[in-house]
């Protein structure tokens, strides 16, 4: 572990959280505890001060310490997740079957069984089917050939899905890589090449046994066409992308990060393809969306940042994307975004105030 991974864990505790740690992380005088209070206190990491408070096993104190706070955090109160409820049985059941009580766990886990296969967890039912196989092996129940059956099935039903998904998200994941690389290839015989090296890896379908199959299929589809520069294609495989996840509400509610992005790509390839008019009730979508963690609240903020610039951008609205820009200064700092990104943003409305000949402005942001 690096010096600095444990002043950026505790820094990106929100003050609930650090102190849900500071109450539920063991004795006020231990030593973990008072290190962490010293961390939290800091703007910037100060190493000396830590070796003075600290002057033998830094190292391990710090380690332990980071080993703690994940197991302590793992208790803190989530918003409302059916994805964190599966996991929480999924530990509820292993619990119960180690202190021998296998017979309290089977309707734990028959609840379980059923958000995973609602909610495609395919990884999440393979491990609730085997411990239900331990409870029942242990307690014995009646018509037990009829439950093996059940599970049977279960298992198919993960693995068909679990390999779909790998296949599909393995493509999309070169695609896209190829297309961070170099937007579109050089030559029309590379295109031409490419094309058809994924004819047969991605024909035309639409039979899928998974939604995040379905989903990598997709965006591998997606970013094809952009290699390759069919921009029209793009702008019908995001849109195909948006509808996929709003004929998936269920999954959508616990996916919204990934949703915002896909809502994203969409308006991007509407503006590539001409189409701005279908921009700003998109934005307003993006707007009502309620972040549940620090991540989704970053990759909202900034997909909403960028596509209100470039749209404003796009329609010669100089003026209002100055404005935009001015009110949501405080929230370029107020949002925990990474170095690179605030340059970005700066650099955007640094161009902006250039624009309007604000160079005193243009400068200091620059």
């Amino acid at each position: 572990m690096t010096q600095d991974n444990l002043f950026e864990l505790i820094q990106s505790l929100s003050p609930s959280e650090k102190r849900f740690f500071s109450q539920n992380g063991g004795k006020e005088d231990s030593n973990h505890i008072r290190l962490f209070k010293l961390i939290s206190g800091m703007k910037s990491l100060n190493e000396k001060k830590l070796k003075k408070e600290f002057p033998k096993n830094l190292s391990w104190e710090k380690g332990n310490l980071y080993k703690i706070i994940l197991k302590v955090m793992r208790h803190y109160p989530k918003e409302d997740s059916i994805y964190s409820e599966i996991r929480e049985i999924i530990w509820d059941a292993q619990f119960l079957i180690e202190k021998g009580l296998p017979e309290q766990s089977l309707d734990l886990i028959e609840k379980g069984k059923k958000l995973a296969l609602q909610y495609q967890r395919s990884s999440d039912l393979l491990e609730l089917n085997r411990l239900y196989q331990i409870s029942l092996m242990q307690t014995k129940p009646k018509k037990l050939s009829e439950k093996t059956d059940i599970m049977e099935e279960e298992r198919k039903i993960a693995s068909e899905r679990i390999k779909e998904e790998n296949h599909y998200s393995g493509i999309y994941l070169h695609l896209q890589n190829l297309s961070r690389e170099q937007s579109t290839l050089p030559t029309i015989e590379e295109k031409i090449a490419l094309q058809k090296k994924y004819e047969d890896i991605l024909p035309d379908t639409s039979a899928f046994v998974s939604f995040r199959g379905k989903f990598s299929y997709l965006l591998a589809k997606k970013y094809l066409n952009q290699l390759i520069g069919k921009t029209d294609m793009v702008y019908e495989y995001t849109k195909a992308i948006k509808e996929h996840w709003e004929q998936n509400q269920h999954i959508l509610n616990e996916e919204n990060f990934l949703y915002a992005g896909s809502l994203y790509n969409y308006m991007v390839a509407c503006l590539l393809n001409g189409k701005v008019e279908n921009i700003p009730i998109v934005i307003e979508q993006i707007e009502k969306m309620k972040p549940k963690t620090d991540m989704e609240k970053k990759l909202i903020f900034n997909y909403l940042f960028q596509i209100k610039y470039i749209y404003l951008m796009n329609l010669g609205e100089f003026e209002q994307a100055k404005n935009f820009f001015l009110a949501a200064e405080k929230d370029i700092f107020k949002v925990d975004l990474d170095s690179q990104t605030k340059v970005n943003r700066f650099i955007n409305l640094a161009i902006v105030l250039f624009i309007f000949s604000d160079i005193h402005d243009a400068i200091r942001w620059i």
